[in-house]
């Protein structure tokens, strides 16, 4: 799992990089802390549709929301070696590297519509 990750990270930092951003690892490193707190949310929503039980307390989410930004900057800004990432997928054929950013971005899409979608169901849910 780690590795799937680190490939987001990789793309995500070479997409910012390539648009001249100065800061590309902090904006890989945000960008892939939120769609790890997206899809942590997503599988509370499968799993509160399987099994009814209710919502953790706020300071869960705040939690999670501290931590996981302060794992990734020690994992992908403090001790980061981009050339390693590089060795790994630099080389990679353009068509997968297009697959894999195509990919990349349906998962971001769609970690962020799954919570969408049942926060307004269930706000429609309680008005009627």
């Amino acid at each position: 799992m780690q590795e799937f990750f680190d490939y987001i990270f990789y793309r995500i930092y070479t997409a910012a990089k390539s648009k001249g951003d100065t800061a590309a690892e902090t904006n890989g490193t945000l960008l892939l802390s939120l769609l790890q707190f997206f899809t942590l949310l997503d599988l509370m929503v499968f799993l509160r549709l399987i099994f009814e039980f209710p919502l953790p307390p706020n300071g869960v989410f705040i939690a999670m929301l501290i931590l996981i930004p302060i794992y990734n900057w020690f994992r992908y800004e403090r001790t980061v070696n981009i050339q390693e990432f590089e060795r790994k997928w630099d080389k990679e054929n353009e068509k997968i590297k297009h697959r894999n950013r195509l990919l990349i971005n349906i998962y971001m899409g769609s970690s962020f519509l799954i919570i969408f979608t049942y926060g307004l169901l269930k706000r429609f849910e309680s008005v009627t």
